[in-house]
């Protein structure tokens, strides 16, 4: 026993982090993460570059014209927005104001993994609500699990890694049923940009007082390396959240980069139709060649060709970063792809193919 452990219950939580070589950043090709893969416009980026000044480093940040961007795109106010270093650091920030000791969070089965974390952090006890032989999570389950004992529900909507979407009216019914007991939601909507129609939670803010939205820039926005996430909530609820606010939330160059991308939001739309076209024209191929596939709701598609070891070993020897998965529902081990223009067009796609009818 390790003498410095003065809360036993940690010694349960293992802990996984990325290995230095899925870090490091060279020429692979990264399909194992759902960044973009797709660079900016040059010119764009260029006039970005151009703008950063030495006051932008040596100066402590000046975050306020994000939080007024975002506080005006979704109708809300400035301390209706509380801005983090990534969608991880905004679920950290839920538990530690909501998670409690020996009582009851609801999240869902598979789910981002840092959710059991965290609940484990706070040594509450996890409720997983698994998915049906529908290969989807039913609402009603989730409603039926609340109980005097839940201190918070946590959802991902779409949820990675599956990528499915739990309709805006089953939401609402969540959230409704939730605040009958005045228990605090989170709705994680990290791939929302990708849902096709839209169904995000944000419109619900004003009609629920239990109501919090995670959203990220990391995304279909494209940076993941930049850190920027954020929580949306009303009033009464953010007094809660913003009592853990960072002296300074995220960096200047942060935040410069994302009031520039908000400002030129064109660069994000552009981007996200070209990876929800790219997602129906490999469904089309997929469903010529006969490969299983599963198309969802956000950057990430999965793949079952004949042959996968093969496919596996092709990767390995290119050097790609993959991963493959075994998703709720099936047994089997699906490759994982995030996607990025043109990619059907790609040799990795011709040999999934050639692969499938070996």
């Amino acid at each position: 026993m390790n003498r410095y452990l003065l809360k036993p219950y940690l010694n349960k939580i293992e802990r996984i982090h990325p290995s230095r070589n899925e870090q490091e950043v060279d020429n692979r090709l990264r399909l194992h993460r759902a960044e973009r893969l797709y660079p900016f416009g040059e010119i764009f980026f260029k006039n970005f570059i151009d703008s950063i000044n030495q006051e932008d480093i040596r100066f402590y940040p000046n975050v306020h014209e994000l939080k007024d961007q975002l506080a005006k795109r979704f109708d809300l106010q400035n301390n209706n927005i509380f801005l983090n270093n990534g969608s991880s650091e905004n679920i950290r920030i839920f538990y530690q104001a909501f998670a409690v000791k020996n009582m009851e969070v609801i999240i869902t089965n598979p789910s981002y993994p840092m959710h059991k974390i965290y609940a484990q952090l706070e040594n509450s006890v996890l409720k997983e609500i698994e998915y049906n032989g529908k290969k989807t999570i039913d609402y009603k389950d989730i409603i039926d699990s609340i109980n005097d004992n839940t201190c918070c529900i946590v959802l991902a909507n779409p949820n990675s890694p599956v990528g499915d979407i739990i309709e805006l009216q089953y939401i609402e019914e969540i959230i409704k049923k939730a605040s009958e007991k005045d228990i605090p939601v989170l709705i994680d909507e990290a791939y929302i940009e990708y849902a096709e129609p839209c169904q995000s939670s944000v419109c619900l803010l004003k009609k629920y007082k239990n109501l919090i939205v995670s959203r990220t820039f990391s995304k279909a926005l494209g940076c993941a390396g930049l850190r920027i996430g954020y929580l949306l909530g009303n009033d009464e609820i953010m007094d809660i959240i913003n009592i853990f606010v960072p002296t300074y939330e995220i960096s200047s160059i942060s935040s410069k980069f994302g009031s520039y991308l908000l400002n030129n939001y064109k660069e994000v739309e552009d981007y996200i139709s070209l990876i929800k076209s790219e997602k129906l024209d490999m469904g089309n191929l997929c469903e010529k060649y006969s490969i299983p596939y599963i198309l969802n709701h956000i950057n990430t598609v999965y793949l079952k060709p004949n042959n996968l070891n093969k496919m596996k070993e092709y990767l390995t020897e290119k050097n790609v970063l993959f991963r493959t998965r075994i998703l709720p529902f099936d047994k089997e081990e699906w490759l994982s792809i995030v996607l990025y223009p043109e990619f059907i067009k790609s040799e990795i796609f011709e040999k999934i193919i050639q692969f499938h009818n070996y």
